[in-house]
């Protein structure tokens, strides 16, 4: 905007020129809106799946990290069961031999094998301390002991084959991944073509 200011006249005067605002797009061009509006919903959509099958990973590896606990756990009850019942069959012995009616041999074996069953109760209850710690590692639960309940069988679930196929099909995110490819490489074949390069002279 300009202004003329005429003293002598006591005039005031503006001279603007008009903005011009309009969209250029070439007929049969390469229309990046049109692309895009097809592209970016299945990318959308393709990361709202991957999101959910992350989720159902992840309560697989949690299933998976509990059973290990309660596996280890009922390992290591066994172990002390094991050790419980070698100190008796131990203390039996020795009243045996005593008595006379065991062998010295009968009885160092009874007693290296309640050492053995110490040594497997040990290993068992570090196990179970490990699978524990991994469990709350990845869950982020910490500060308190983990004892675990044998879960109710869940119920028989049977799923037909085409059932399972279809709902493959619409919730797996490679279908979409696939399609969105496609339509990326239809979109780089109708993208802009660069200009020849200039031929030398």
């Amino acid at each position: 905007m300009q202004r003329f200011d005429d003293f002598d006249r006591n005039q005031r005067r503006y001279n603007t020129t008009p903005a011009i605002i309009g969209l250029s797009q070439p007929i049969g061009g390469y229309n990046r809106l049109y692309w895009a509006r097809r592209i970016e919903p299945l990318r959308y959509e393709e990361s709202q799946r991957q999101f959910v099958a992350q989720r159902e990973n992840i309560a697989q590896r949690i299933t998976e990290l509990y059973f290990d606990v309660l596996q280890q756990q009922v390992n290591a009850e066994v172990a002390g069961q094991n050790v419980r019942a070698n100190e008796e069959m131990l203390r039996m012995g020795k009243e045996r031999y005593q008595l006379g009616r065991l062998s010295q041999n009968d009885l160092l074996q009874l007693e290296v094998n309640l050492l053995t069953a110490r040594r497997n109760q040990g290993q068992a209850v570090l196990d179970a301390q490990n699978a524990a710690l991994e469990l709350q590692n990845y869950t982020s639960i910490g500060g308190t002991a983990v004892s675990l309940q044998v879960p109710p069988p869940p119920a028989q679930l049977v799923v037909a084959p085409d059932k399972a196929l279809n709902l493959a099909r619409q919730n797996r995110s490679e279908m979409l991944t696939y399609q969105r490819q496609l339509l990326q490489a239809d979109s780089s074949v109708a993208g802009p073509k660069a200009p020849p390069a200039c031929k030398p002279a």
